[in-house]
């Protein structure tokens, strides 16, 4: 037998059953659809501050009163800032009156161990004057800062702390300077208490995912067939904002064009928050409350 027709025929075999694998294996097919989960607990209630620091007191001589009259806004990471006059009082006549010009800044946060219950912390500066009865006015500054105490109140949509620091000039009723030491005072916050999801996912049929919205975008990867996870980052003001989901997908039927054209697809039967983090704060979660998935298919 000729060994070389024999190598001849054997290569012409191989190369003749790799065309016939390369045309046989199935093309990656991509599935397009809309996830929305929504999750429901204490650790992924999400707080914003909206305003600086106030008291409730009554004003008098012994300390100052503090209004709710800042501009507070809460960033994606958890930073806060704002501005506006504030206008102390220390006895219920009017004057004198201290106002200032005042910046704020500050932070919210939390771990994974205090998820839900984050802390606030505040600090208000600025210039301004003092003016008695008889208009007359004295240069004067304020520095105070504020510390949470507890858990924030969803009732009154406020936290609960201290706040302290020191008015230098003549203050309403005083000399010279003015010591705050611990004195209760809020910060207004309101919580928002289900963290829902909501994206397109173009999937590919060898188990790569990718998500956008317009806040934000991720990827993802589909294993063992049912078993996926997918990270989804925030985009623009939601630039801090990042998430981690797992759970197993299953089958869902789209009756895309009526009960003659039943489309099966696969997407998340199942999704928990395995970490994340927005506003400052740590969120995780269990099995999420709703979760629904839609097939985009152009009609």
């Amino acid at each position: 037998m000729n060994m070389k027709a024999t190598k001849v025929s054997v290569l012409a075999l191989a190369v003749l059953s790799g065309g016939i694998l390369a045309a046989s294996a199935a093309p990656v097919v991509w599935t397009a659809y809309t996830l929305g989960a929504s999750f429901t607990n204490s650790t992924v209630d999400v707080w914003t501050v909206d305003g600086g620091p106030f008291t409730t007191n009554v004003a008098s001589a012994a300390m100052p009163e503090f209004p709710s009259s800042l501009a507070v806004a809460t960033d994606g990471s958890g930073k806060i800032t704002g501005a506006g006059i504030l206008a102390i009082l220390d006895n219920t006549t009017g004057t004198p009156l201290s106002e200032f010009n005042v910046s704020v800044s500050g932070k919210i946060s939390s771990t994974v161990a205090t998820a839900g219950s984050p802390t606030v912390t505040v600090t208000v500066k600025g210039n301004g004057y003092t003016v008695n009865s008889n208009g007359v006015a004295t240069a004067a500054n304020i520095l105070v800062k504020f510390n949470s105490s507890g858990a924030g109140d969803s009732v009154n949509d406020r936290f609960a702390g201290t706040l302290g620091g020191l008015i230098k000039g003549i203050t309403p009723g005083k000399v010279n300077s003015q010591l705050i030491i611990a004195q209760p005072a809020f910060v207004r916050a309101f919580s928002t208490p289900t963290l829902n999801l909501n994206s397109q996912v173009v999937q590919s049929s060898k188990g790569a995912m990718v998500l956008f919205s317009s806040a934000v975008t991720g990827t993802g990867t589909v294993t063992r067939g049912t078993n996926y996870s997918v990270t989804a980052t925030g985009t623009g003001l939601n630039s801090a904002y990042s998430v981690t989901v797992k759970g197993v997908e299953g089958s869902y039927t789209n009756n895309a064009f009526g009960s003659t054209n039943l489309i099966v697809f696969s997407a998340p039967k199942t999704a928990v928050i395995t970490k994340g983090k927005t506003k400052g704060q740590a969120i995780f979660s269990g099995a999420a409350s709703t979760l629904t998935a839609t097939l985009v298919t152009g009609d």
